[in-house]
């Protein structure tokens, strides 16, 4: 001991000079009991007050020197003045570091690239005292950068009958604000990115949130109900268009394009209402609601036809010659059924018709609540059609009316017309007709006024050899039956 520090026994700090002691050298006992220094590895920078391991000009507080990697903790030294950095680590052979500071109660998270100093735009994550948390990416010139990304992992024999949530947003809590009102409460918010390209470019499909699929049942799992998607409870909104299917409702508020099916396919679109009870008393309630009554304005100019709703049917087809008895565009299987307690006075299958200003006349105007317009329909093959009235523009099968114990009906009818069109206000009608056959010959089947067909009536019937009465329609005037002779 006497041999190192010049002479005494014992050793003064401050002034016991070390022999042979070189300045910032940490002494330590080395190999068989001896005091050595290794101001390499292991050095003091009493000027700056830094501690170097593995080097001999540490940079920051504690400075440690891996090799190919440099970990250290500093102060004032990678961000200049602004920030206090309390841990860096850098990797020197791929020239990046990673940094830790606190500033004013806030958590920053530092990676860079590069040599020189951090900066604000090396910040990529912050967390403030408060539990707020803030990711901030890098811009990247190339590669596909992704900015978050969560891998869940393989579980093996977890828990029966517990649910496990990848990812769980606990944000059901109260959230209390000061009095006063404001536009817009969101718990989650994605703001929509815009993408763009150096030159001309075309991207398919572009979201701001993507749901690959639904869940998949795995092995020796099965379910009934598969979603992607699964809003529980509450009303959903969406101010947007909405799309569903591939390229579809492209300029519409809700567009549905199903994809190709095999085997079982259910129907593009079904609505089930449900079974309610207690409704309030004296309210209509309207299952589905189409509220098209606002009005659509267009620019000067001419348009053939405009339509509110429209239905195109499919083409059926099959793989081998089949035959599909009936096939109907529209169909509603029937009218309002009565329940426990309810009387119907007026039931309809389909109702059409309402007050309606079409505006200014024209010579050519038409209106009706019905109309079937002039169409053509091709047929194939060559078999003669015998069927009564296989080919109509409207068609009224017949109507059986039955009950479980007697009951009177005084009238009943196929088709019932109440009355001509009546004129209103200022309007004349010069003709009205309750039903008018503007061409095409008529055909009434009836039957024949007491089996008399072959009468003669030539005091009243047409002159010539035709007076001899064919056939007696049969109609009904004020309730008394009238017999009409046709020649």
């Amino acid at each position: 001991m006497s041999s190192i520090f010049g002479g005494g026994g014992g050793v003064t700090v401050g002034t016991t000079t070390v022999t042979g002691g070189t300045t910032g050298s940490v002494l330590f006992v080395g190999a068989s009991s001896v005091l050595q220094q290794d101001n390499t590895n292991f050095f003091w920078d009493d000027t700056n007050n830094r501690l170097g391991l593995r080097t001999a000009s540490p940079s920051s507080i504690m400075h440690m020197n891996g090799g190919d990697s440099y970990r250290g903790f500093a102060a004032n030294t990678f961000l200049g003045t602004a920030t206090n950095i309390s841990m860096m680590m850098e990797e020197s052979a791929n020239n990046s570091a990673t940094a830790f500071a606190s500033v004013s109660a806030v958590f920053n998270l530092y990676v860079k690239s590069g040599s020189g100093n951090f900066g604000a735009s090396d910040v990529k994550m912050t967390v403030a005292s408060t539990g707020s948390v803030v990711f901030t990416q890098t811009v990247q010139t190339s590669g596909t950068p992704t900015h978050i990304k969560f891998t869940g992992a393989a579980h093996t024999t977890l828990a029966a009958i517990t649910e496990a949530i990848d990812i769980d947003f606990a944000l059901n809590r109260t959230v209390q604000f000061a009095t006063g009102g404001f536009a817009a409460q969101r718990a989650v918010v994605f703001r929509a990115p815009t993408y763009a390209a150096v030159g001309a470019s075309a991207i398919t499909a572009i979201a701001s949130v993507a749901i690959t699929g639904p869940a998949v049942a795995g092995t020796n799992v099965t379910t009934s109900d598969a979603l992607a998607l699964w809003i529980q409870s509450g009303r959903s909104r969406i101010d947007g268009t909405l799309g569903i299917g591939a390229t579809s409702g492209v300029g519409t508020v809700l567009g549905v394009v199903q994809a190709g099916q095999v085997g079982t396919v259910k129907p593009v679109f079904a609505l089930n209402g449900g079974a309610h009870a207690t409704m309030t008393a004296s309210t209509e309630y309207v299952d589905c609601s189409m509220d098209f009554s606002r009005t659509v304005s267009f620019s000067a100019g001419a348009i053939t036809t405009n339509r509110s709703m429209f239905l195109s049917p499919p083409t059926l087809a099959a793989g081998g010659a089949s035959v599909i008895t009936t096939a109907v565009g529209l169909s509603i299987t029937t009218s309002p059924a009565a329940g426990s307690n309810v009387t119907i006075t007026n039931d309809f299958a389909l109702r059409v018709g309402g007050s309606v200003s079409i505006g200014p006349t024209s010579a050519a105007q038409r209106y009706a609540p019905i109309n079937v317009p002039a169409h053509t329909v091709t047929v194939t093959g060559t078999t003669q059609v015998t069927a009564a009235g296989s080919f109509s523009q409207i068609a009224i099968d017949t109507l059986t009316i039955t009950d479980a114990s007697a009951v009177t009906i005084d009238a009943v009818a196929g088709l019932y017309i109440a009355a001509a069109p009546v004129a209103a206000g200022s309007v004349t009608l010069t003709k009205s007709y309750s039903m008018w056959i503007d061409a095409g010959l008529p055909r009434i089947d009836s039957v024949t006024a007491n089996n008399t067909v072959a009468t003669v009536l030539t005091a009243v019937g047409p002159t010539g050899a035709n007076t001899t009465v064919q056939e007696w329609l049969t109609i009904d005037i004020n309730g008394t039956t009238r017999f009409i002779p046709c020649w």
